[in-house]
């Protein structure tokens, strides 16, 4: 039983908390100090120290009776002689005491510890939690709401000295209140559908009250029930019916080939009378190609020599397209019809945007006499073409007449309800001309069905993601252009609001459907259909936005009963099954649901920028950052120093000399002021700074003498793991990093995980930062695949090989690899990075299988490695965080992360990873089986693990760890 904490027990039962006291003594768990308050005879306190348990005890002052000496503190509200006690026990004296000598009595004992555990034992009267939590407020602690207690006191709560905002306790607490009443509801559904099923048994609903009227019912249901079971199996019809069922048992075994055939063969009737023949035919096709190509391509690789392992250099991933100016001439046609004010913005924002060359081609289809006159004013003033329609014809007829009169390389269709962003005519084009197969592309938008960022669906409708009222669209188009990677993923719909045509595809394609959309709604899938047929590809430009309005010009039902109506005509035209395969593409296409789940945190992280260079500008901030290789953790400190250079901070980084080749070569690209010196030599560089910062134990120590030469410099440590578990037991190294968490008095120090957290508080009891998780978001996204998808390649698996750490079970995770590869040969492949092929670890490892090893990769090779796999395993004993699982995640791979240490930050076990006991190498190759074998759960967890953990990115951290350095900065 763990002590280390500060217990609480509150109970008028003295000889309950002596018998659990007496528990915990015999588990092993013997506390060295335990205060008692509000036991007038002492006996609590005598019987403590009859245990061997140095115990005192804190009186009242007035109390009518003499105390003994050797117990004796002083009065509630006195100064305590110890700084912690493993031990708190208060014997109902709280609930005899005014509410402010209750409060004094509390802010005592919270002097001496951040955390505390109070346990209520239900066998006395107790002060009411209530009023508990409201005497803890008032100080400043906050109950956990989340806390489990240990088994063995299951009424155990838990205060904590609160790190975050009165107004931030106030939304958690509403949180945690919206929680619980979910429970409560899906507690009651779950009660109501056992009183159904109650009821369809013939029985009664249950009653609550326990009686012995309760259980003579109960036994009479029981009864009831037994009796309709035998009269079941007594009757005519079971007899005649159990020789059937046992013949087809026989014949028909359950779960057997022949029962799976003929559930096949009934689902092809029902879809055959409900979708005709031709679906039939479809469906039978693409499920017969599919299952034929992954038997063939099993048997290739069954067949397949061996593999050989090899090292193999890795590429690093593409860098950002540069948008060139456009030369290529294009044809902008707008169709309007009526919605004045929507024309009006639109037209605005087309000429303050749009860099020329283009022309505009106006198609007035029967507008009212406002917008006609308008669109007369504006075709005379800018020099555009207008055709007009007299009586208004309806969008597709309109969109036609438009691209007849056009004649340049590209056109664009765009509504007038659409509001464009600079560069968005550049961008669009640029797609379209990175690869002369592109015949059409689209741009990202808030309502354009597949396009639409950050949401896609809001519960079954279409999601309009309307902008914050602090955010303009403008802003939106420059944070889509600034974070985007210009990946172009190819579509299998565009939405038609905004669509750039080549002029090949019309002249290959022709115009719109007219016949069968003539009045708008589904045209344009249609088009994209028949593009596709001809061979051309879509594509859309992710580093375009364009707002749309969703013209008035269609009121919400007469749009419902026109996209109905489009739909059953594309399934009539095409067939369902081509119309499903491409929205299950466009919804689970893993690069869209990278753009989408970035771009959640779009204005999130902008918001957080602008407001620490509001608060923080100007002030000056140096890492001690001594490392060579380009790792998870240092590249959450240098990702920080750029982001806070963003923020208006001078931030520098500190290294030593005999690591500047190898860290020069790790980041090339570094903007970042770097300053190589000794170690001895860091506190005299400190002092030019606010703020001297520690990323590794060794480091706190050296800027120890930085403080006597400038007693106000801030010191900092960013802590991203419990180093002391890094070394073996009873090590200097071990000591060294034991120490450096109390090192400094006034060190601020900053945790990653609330699992770092736990254990400083565990084992130092001194106060920290959690300040979150991190990585780069803006590296490792889900990018397109040059090569084939599986089955049509092996399954890709990566891990990271640390020789030299043993944390990392190196060692665990070859063999896990090489049994694999006996199991399923060909099937897999396995990417290793993290060592050199000359590292002397490397050489004892398990290797007798084959492999391909990347070596110590920079982060662009990371992110070019996890895209192109599609498992990550990690079986290191404990990780802190994993920040390579993240960047995995983040790039769509499924994961397998251990179960001991932080991971639970991220993880969330069979929804976006899977967790394993990394002690059990048995648990470790099965799970590693369940991801090969299952196809479904693979897939589950890759497109869950990528919205997942887009909401770690580098803003939040940084913003909070320039909070805990300069809390003064207002």
């Amino acid at each position: 039983m763990d002590l280390h904490n500060p217990w609480w027990y509150d109970s008028t039962d003295r000889q309950a908390v002596i018998d659990a006291l007496a528990d915990f003594i015999a588990q092993g768990a013997r506390p060295d100090t335990v205060l008692e308050i509000g036991d007038p005879s002492g006996e609590l306190v005598k019987a403590l120290r009859a245990r061997g348990v140095e115990a005192w005890r804190l009186i009242r002052e007035g109390m009518p009776f003499k105390p003994r000496a050797y117990c004796q503190v002083g009065s509630l509200t006195s100064e305590l002689p110890y700084p912690h006690y493993d031990l708190i026990i208060c014997l109902g004296e709280l609930e005899n005491l005014e509410p402010d000598a209750a409060t004094r009595v509390v802010e005592n004992l919270c002097r001496h510890s951040d955390d505390i555990w109070i346990a209520v034992l239900p066998q006395g009267t107790t002060y009411p939690v209530e009023s508990l939590a409201g005497l803890f407020d008032r100080v400043g602690f906050i109950h956990d709401l989340d806390f489990e207690p240990p088994q063995a006191t299951p009424w155990v709560i838990r205060f904590q000295r609160a790190q975050v905002s009165p107004e931030q306790r106030l939304a958690f607490y509403e949180r945690k209140v919206w929680q619980l009443q979910r429970e409560v509801i899906s507690r009651r559904n779950l009660a109501t559908e056992y009183i159904h099923e109650l009821a369809q048994e013939g029985l009664e609903r249950p009653r609550l009250v326990s009686s012995e009227g309760d259980v003579q019912y109960w036994r009479e249901a029981a009864y009831r029930a037994r009796a309709e079971l035998d009269a079941v199996l007594n009757s005519t019809t079971w007899r005649m019916i159990t020789p059937i069922r046992r013949l087809r048992e026989r014949i028909i075994p359950v779960g057997s080939r022949r029962e799976n055939f003929l559930r096949m063969v009934w689902r092809a009737i029902t879809i055959l009378f409900r979708e005709g023949p031709i679906s039939l035919f479809r469906r039978v096709r693409i499920k017969a190609f599919w299952q034929t190509r992954a038997a063939y391509q099993n048997i290739r690789y069954r067949l397949a020599p061996p593999s050989e392992a090899k090292f193999v250099e890795v590429e690093e991933i593409n860098a950002r397209p540069p948008t060139l100016p456009r030369q290529a001439g294009v044809d902008i046609v707008i169709c309007v019809h009526n919605a004045l004010d929507d024309v009006q913005c639109c037209l605005a924002a087309v000429s303050e945007c749009t860099n020329a060359p283009y022309s505009l081609i106006l198609v007035d289809d029967g507008s009212q006499v406002e917008t006609r006159d308008y669109l007369i004013e504006f075709t005379r003033r800018y020099g555009c073409k207008l055709v007009r329609n007299e009586k208004a014809r309806g969008y597709t007829l309109a969109a036609n007449q438009g691209l007849s009169v056009s004649s340049a390389e590209f056109v664009v269709l765009l509504n007038s309800d659409a509001i464009v962003t600079t560069g968005w005519l550049d961008r669009m084009v640029a797609c379209a001309q990175s690869n002369t197969k592109i015949g059409l592309v689209g741009p990202l938008s808030n309502q354009a069905t597949w396009q639409s960022i950050p949401e896609t669906f809001q519960g079954d409708e279409w999601a309009e993601n309307p902008l914050p009222s602090n955010v303009s669209v403008p802003q939106v188009g420059e944070w889509v252009a600034c974070y985007s990677w210009c990946l172009y993923p190819q579509m299998k719909f565009l939405n038609g609001f905004c669509l750039l045509i080549r002029r090949q595809v019309i002249e290959e394609v022709g115009y719109f459907d007219e016949e069968n959309f003539g009045v708008g709604y589904g045209e344009e899938n249609d088009y994209c259909l028949r593009a596709r047929k001809a061979g051309w590809q879509l594509t859309l430009a992710d580093d375009a936005y364009v707002y749309h309005a969703m013209s008035r010009s269609y009121n919400s039902e007469r749009r419902k009963r026109l996209s109905e109506r489009a739909n059953m005509v594309l399934a009539q035209k095409y067939g369902q099954p081509i119309i499903d395969e491409g929205t299950m593409d466009c919804r689970y296409n893993r690069v869209l649901l990278g753009i989408r789940a970035h771009s959640q945190y779009y204005a999130e992280r902008e918001a957080l920028v602008d407001q620490a260079r509001r608060r923080f500008a100007g002030r000056r901030v140096l890492f001690l950052l001594p490392v060579g290789l380009a790792g998870g953790g240092a590249n959450v400190i240098v990702l920080t120093a750029q982001l806070m250079h963003r923020m208006g901070i001078d931030a520098h980084i500190m290294n030593l000399p005999v690591f500047r080749t190898p860290f020069e070569q790790a980041y090339p690209e570094l903007d970042v002021p770097v300053l190589y010196c000794e170690a001895e030599d860091v506190a005299e560089a400190a002092v030019r700074y606010d703020a001297a910062v520690a990323t590794l134990n060794t480091t706190v120590a050296w800027i120890a003498p930085a403080i006597t030469q400038k007693p106000e410099l801030v010191v900092g440590y960013y802590i991203q793991d419990y180093e002391p578990y890094f070394y073996p037991p009873d090590t200097k190294e071990r000591k060294i990093a034991h120490d450096s968490y109390t090192l400094l008095p006034k060190l601020v120090r900053g945790c990653t995980t609330q699992w770092i957290y736990d254990e400083i508080q565990r084992l130092h009891q001194v106060p920290c930062h959690i300040i979150g998780a991190a990585y780069d978001t803006d590296l490792f996204w889900p990018r397109p695949r040059p090569g084939p998808e599986w089955p049509d390649r092996p399954l890709r698996i990566a891990a990271m090989i640390r020789p030299n750490s043993e944390r990392r079970s190196p060692r665990l995770t070859m063999e896990v690899l090489s049994w694999a590869s006996k199991i399923y040969g060909a099937r897999l492949e396995f990417n290793l990075f993290g060592t050199r092929p000359t590292d002397p670890g490397f050489e004892p490892l398990p290797k007798n299988f084959p492999w391909e090893l990347g070596g110590e990769l920079r982060p662009k090779q990371v992110a070019n490695l996890l895209n192109e796999s599609d498992i990550f395993v990690d079986y290191s004993s404990f990780q802190a965080l994993g920040i390579t699982a993240l960047e995995a995640m983040s790039c769509g791979v499924a994961v397998i992360v251990p179960q001991n240490g932080g991971v639970h930050t991220f993880a969330r076990p069979e929804e976006n990873c899977l967790l394993v006991d990394t002690s059990d190498p048995q648990a470790c190759l099965q799970a590693l089986q369940r991801l090969i074998d299952d196809h479904a759960l693979r897939t589950r967890l890759q497109r869950n693990a990528i919205p997942a953990v887009a909401q770690f990115h580098l803003e939040g951290p940084t913003f909070k760890l320039l909070e805990a350095l300069f809390p003064t900065d207002r």
